[in-house]
């Protein structure tokens, strides 16, 4: 899943995430699609610590994301 932009103050955000970054994993989950991280989020509630894997470049990174609220 590319991510296309970051928001201020978000989650992404805090966690170091850019944009152009592509979300492969969440927590125990494979991510291929935008689709598998909206999945993913509504099955789990903000505050929640997870393990994040993206690929930026040619390296891919874990890190541990508290997930935050959905923008309205």
């Amino acid at each position: 899943a590319l991510i296309t932009s970051v928001l201020s103050s978000s989650a992404a955000e805090n966690a170091g995430l850019r944009q152009g970054d592509i979300i492969v994993g969440l927590g125990n989950s494979r991510i291929r699609s935008a689709e598998d991280v909206s999945t993913f989020m509504s099955s789990h509630k903000p505050n929640q610590k997870v393990e994040l894997k993206y690929v930026r470049g040619c390296k891919t990174t874990t890190v541990t994301v508290t997930l935050g609220y959905s923008p309205s």
